[in-house]
This record gives C-alpha cells, structure tokens and sequence, in this order.
C-alpha cells in the first residue's frame, strides 16, 4: 500500500478544484463533490477542508503501515555501559553503522560514497582486532563546543516542554551492525520510551536556517529515524540551540519528527547489504595475513 497521493489540476482563479487522487483507497469525502474516474471537483471554498481530511486519512494509512512493518523489524537492544566518548564506547561503535554517521540517505537508501564508507568500517576494525592503531576520529571546535552545551539544551528542554528526560548508554542492536547513542528519552514513567530527545548545539547562520527552513531538521532526519527505531518509539523531539550567545540570548527551537516506517524498512535493507559486503572485505583482509 502507497500513501494517499494528490495533484492539482487547476489554477488558483478557478471557483471549483480539481485534484486527481492516487492510491484513495478507503478514503472519505465530507462535503458534495463529483468524481471522473481518480478526479474530484468541489467548490474552491472546501479546499482547506479536503487538505485537512487528506492529512487525517494518510496518517491512518502510515499507523497501519507502522503496525505491519514493526512486526516484521522487532530487534533486541543491548545497552553498552560505557560513558559517550571513553575508549571502552569508542571501541564498541568499530565496525557498526551508527545513527550519527550512516551509509544510507534521507530515503534509507545507500548513498554514493557507500563503497568508502565500508573500506573505512573494515579498516577501523581490522585494525582494532589485530593490535593496531585506528585512525582517531576528527573532532571540530564547533562539533566540541556542541558536546559540551548540550546539557543546557536538555535542562531548558525540560522547562519549556514540561518532560522530564532521562539518560540512555549506546544502545546496539543484537543481530544487526547498528548502534545508537540518544542524548535522552522521555518514557511514560514506567520505562516505555515515548520520546527521543535529539540536541543540536548550532552556528547562529544555521539557527537561521531552522527557523526559516528547518535546515537542522532535515539534516537531522537520518540520525532520529535510526534513533526511534532502536528506542522502538514513534517521535523525537529534536532541540536546537545557538551556540554562539549574544547580549540577548536566545531560545531553543523543539522540532517533533514523526517515525519513518518506509525510511526505516530500506534502511534494514541497506544495513543487510553492509554487513555481507563487510564481511566479504575484511575475510579478504584476513586472507592477506602473512602467517
């Protein structure tokens, strides 16, 4: 099943609208309207109208799809105790995609540098499995100064949204080259995770741009659906905050971004496809041993 899909026929001088409608399948109409085949017309007044039930009907399309997908992708969550960038956390994350970092796009898919990404995942952990010395990974000031003012985004976070966020180690998939380290969950206090809290400590252009754009979320969007599908929740809260504090300090933006069940099932697909072409490198590596 594809969600509801619809296309404008006609320009905005008309009286009447026009859509074509792809893949309605049950869906409803609460007002008089005359249907040609995939074409609804209706008065140009009811337009807001038809956009609002559209919205409503797809999001009963995605729950049903989520019901299915979640059956078919049940994984088992291991928690690494290990505080965020110790060696012992460091050395869990070798070799594994990771929600910060992954080969897959904003659709799940792989992106172009794939090949690259796997040469550099085997290299770390055949190095790390053979007493050498993985490349150290390379850290900004900007990527630092973010790390060190997240707990400012988290405890305004708290105040503005009136949820109380609680910690979670990295957590790593049994069965599957995936990990994930969530700056923090919000659960429903008997420890059934809610919402993911995601922190973005940011330039002030890139500010801007979240709340013009939202540049952040977007760019954000791969990590988050990585991060729900280990939490097995359905929303994060992505906190953006400026880094760069002026006179007059400023407030931080909560995004919410929904579940991406369609993202999440060819991300599986693509991770499936990275650990056989990991494998196959570093049995190749092994083989090149000299004994």
């Amino acid at each position: 099943m594809n969600l509801i899909k619809v296309e404008k026929q006609t320009g905005a001088a008309r009286l009447h609208r026009k859509y074509l409608i792809i893949d309605g399948g049950d869906f409803k109409f609460k007002y008089d309207h005359e249907m040609d085949g995939s074409f609804i017309e209706f008065k140009s007044t009811l337009e807001d109208v038809f956009k609002d039930d559209v919205f409503t009907y797809r999001d009963l399309q995605r729950r049903e799809l989520s019901k299915v997908a979640r059956i078919n992708n049940i994984i088992t969550i291991k928690e690494i105790e290990a505080e965020q960038g110790t060696k012992e956390w460091l050395s869990a994350r070798i070799g594994i995609i990771t929600a910060s970092r992954t080969p897959f796009d904003s659709k799940g898919k792989p992106i172009p540098t794939y090949l690259a990404f796997v040469n550099e995942k085997v290299a770390e952990a055949f190095m790390k499995n053979n007493d050498g010395i993985p490349n150290e990974k390379f850290t900004t000031e900007a990527m630092q100064i973010g790390t060190d003012l997240e707990h400012y985004g988290i405890e305004r976070y708290e105040k503005v949204s009136k949820n109380k966020v609680e910690t979670r180690n990295l957590l790593v998939a049994d069965g599957l080259m995936l990990g994930a380290s969530p700056d923090g969950v919000v659960t429903d206090g008997k420890n059934n995770i809610e919402i993911n809290v995601e922190v973005k400590s940011v330039l002030l252009k890139t500010f801007i741009g979240e709340i013009v754009d939202q540049v952040v979320t977007k760019r954000y969007n791969t990590q988050v659906q990585v991060q729900m599908y280990m939490l097995t929740c359905d929303i994060t809260h992505l906190v953006t905050q400026c880094q760069e504090v002026s006179g007059k300090p400023l407030d931080i933006i909560i995004s919410i971004i929904d579940r991406d069940e369609e993202f999440i099932e060819n991300m599986i697909e693509t991770i499936k496809k990275y650990e056989i072409d990991f494998k196959r490198r570093y049995n190749m590596l092994e083989g090149m041993v000299i004994q």
